[in-house]
């Protein structure tokens, strides 16, 4: 394969361009979005403006304080593998990507649930992750036959 004159930036944009998925580029010091592509529109009605305007919440749904903390405080020496965000805390390995699911609205009021793969894109001088990639794409329901499966064995 011969080099040509793209960059790495053109590459990973041409990538983020061609995907099905929506990705989207987050600063960790104040949760705010710094890229999303076409794929937000798509998804959840919002334009790749709106989204610089809003904090995270808007494409990762409600994530806790405390995710945020965890991922800050112990991501320093690579990416976390599956977080698991309850009651007390955020507990998760430091091998992988993390990965999880969260409800997340769409523009017009609705709801939609999203599974998210996340790792560190970004660090400071001081292997402190500044930014994140994040991999998002929609979890398709359940067809009308299983959720109303359950409703039918309560009645036998």
């Amino acid at each position: 394969m011969q080099d040509t004159d793209a960059s790495t930036d053109d590459w990973l944009r041409l990538a983020a361009q061609l995907s099905p998925c929506l990705i989207h580029v987050h600063r960790l010091a104040d949760q705010r979005v710094l890229y999303a592509n076409d794929r937000l529109t798509e998804l959840l009605g919002y334009t790749a403006e709106e989204a610089k305007l809003a904090d995270s919440r808007l494409l990762l749904g409600e994530v806790p304080l405390a995710f945020w903390a965890f991922f800050t405080q112990n991501a320093q020496n690579g990416q976390i593998e599956n977080p698991t965000v309850n009651g007390n805390g955020v507990s998760g390995n430091f091998s992988g990507i993390s990965e999880w699911q969260s409800a997340v609205r769409h523009k017009d009021g609705s709801e939609r649930q999203l599974r998210h793969r996340l790792g560190v894109s970004r660090r400071s001088a001081h292997s402190q992750p500044t930014e994140i990639v994040v991999v998002s794409e929609c979890v398709p329901e359940p067809p009308a036959s299983e959720s109303l499966l359950p409703a039918a064995e309560d009645m036998l």
